[in-house]
C-alpha cells in the first residue's frame, strides 16, 4: 500500500516493495508470483475494508435516507481524508494496467454499486433502474474523490460531502 499509495505502480519494483517491507525477494515470490498479484491482493484488500467502514457506518445512521447518505459520504472521504494512498491506489494507479487488473476494478465497481443500490431501496424514480442510477452515482463519488485527491484535499471535506448529497438528493427527487 505504502509504495503503490505514494510513488505508484508503474514506478514500483519488486525490490523496492521488497526493501520497503524488509523481506527477500524469494519471500515475495513465494507469495506472489509478480507485482501485479500484489496490486491486486492490495487492491482487494483496502477495498473491502473501506467498503466494510462505510456498510458499519451506515448501519448505525438510522433510517432517515439523509442520514444515511450523508453518513455513507463522511465516512468515505474521512477515509480517504486520512489515509492519502488510498484514493490514488483506489482510483488511480489500478487503472489502465492490465485486462486482469481492469477485470478487478470492474468487480469492486459493481460491488461498489451494490451498495449504492441498497442505500437507494424504496427511492426508486419513476422509470430509472436503480443499478443505473447506483452507477452514475459512484461516477460522480469516483470524479470527486480524484479531483479532491489531485488537488491535495484543498477544499474542505464538508463541501465535497454537501455537494454529491445535493446530487443525491436531485437525482432522488427526479
Amino acid at each position: 500500500m505504502e509504495i503503490f499509495g505514494t510513488t505508484g505502480y508503474r514506478t514500483a519494483t519488486v525490490e523496492s516493495v521488497c526493501a520497503r517491507a524488509e523481506l527477500t525477494k524469494r519471500y515475495f515470490y513465494e507469495s506472489f508470483s509478480s507485482s501485479e498479484d500484489l496490486l491486486l491482493a492490495v487492491y482487494a484488500h483496502t477495498d473491502e475494508k473501506l467498503r466494510k467502514t462505510v456498510e458499519t457506518a451506515v448501519a448505525s445512521a438510522g433510517p432517515d435516507p439523509h442520514d444515511i447518505i450523508r453518513t455513507a459520504l463522511t465516512e468515505l472521504f474521512s477515509a480517504l481524508q486520512a489515509d492519502h494512498r488510498l484514493a490514488r491506489l483506489l482510483f488511480v494507479e489500478i487503472l489502465g494496467v492490465s485486462p486482469a487488473v481492469d477485470a478487478a476494478y470492474q468487480r469492486t465497481s459493481l460491488a461498489w454499486g451494490d451498495t449504492i443500490a441498497a442505500l437507494l431501496a424504496g427511492w426508486d424514480p419513476p422509470g430509472v433502474r436503480r443499478d443505473l442510477l447506483a452507477t452514475a452515482i459512484l461516477g460522480a463519488v469516483i470524479g470527486a474523490a480524484v479531483r479532491w485527491s489531485l488537488e491535495e484535499y484543498a477544499d474542505p471535506m464538508e463541501d465535497i460531502v454537501q455537494a454529491l448529497r445535493t446530487l443525491f438528493a436531485a437525482a432522488l427527487s427526479a
